[in-house]
Formats: C-alpha cells, sequence, structure tokens
C-alpha cells in the first residue's frame, strides 16, 4: 500500500482551487492543509481534509506536510517561498514568482 504525498496550500483562492481540482484526481494525493486571509476560502470548496488555517505561514510548520502550494497574490511568493524552502519542503508556486526580481532572485 502507498502513502498519500500530503498538499498543503497558501492561498485558497481562484487558483488553488484549480490546482486543487487537479490533485484531487490523483489517487496518492491528499490535499491536508489551507490557509487564507479570507476565513470562507480556507476550505478550498471543500477539498481539505485536516486543517484550515489563519495564518500562512504555518503551513510550513504543521507536521505530516509533504509540499505546500503557494497561490498567494504575486508580491507575497517569494517571502513565502522562503519559508517553505528553509523548513526544507518542495513548493510550487504560482507564477510569476514574484513581481520584484529581489524578491525572486534568493528562490531561483
Amino acid at each position: 500500500m502507498t502513502s498519500s504525498i500530503r498538499i498543503a496550500f497558501i492561498g485558497a483562492g481562484r487558483m488553488a482551487n484549480h490546482h486543487a481540482g487537479f490533485l484531487q484526481q490523483e489517487p496518492d494525493v491528499a490535499i491536508v492543509a489551507a490557509a487564507d486571509i479570507d476565513r470562507a476560502r480556507r476550505g478550498i470548496r471543500g477539498k481539505v481534509g485536516r486543517h484550515a488555517l489563519s495564518r500562512p505561514l504555518r503551513h510550513a510548520r504543521c507536521r505530516g506536510i509533504d509540499a505546500v502550494y503557494i497561490c498567494t497574490p504575486t508580491g507575497s511568493h517569494a517571502l513565502l517561498g522562503l519559508d517553505v524552502v528553509a523548513r526544507n519542503l518542495p513548493l510550487f508556486v504560482e507564477k510569476p514568482l514574484d513581481s520584484r526580481s529581489q524578491a525572486r532572485r534568493p528562490l531561483c
């Protein structure tokens, strides 16, 4: 029996729902956490299995997370991505990586 890849989302708006819909089709993937500043979005339309969080950076601190999707406004991608990388977690960042070249350079 294989174990699921446990995914957390930072940002739970339109693009997060788009990605989550595709991930849900994969039998070995589980969306286990989501964070968004908008409380109503935290469930990613019922796709989250375990945690709905209010503080985005908590995703990287949750136990049992294998990877993180960052689907927030562009100007926050690099900062959130660096926090995830500092915890040795793989990440997917919605494009563009960041609107400021100085901010995105450390992630490249």
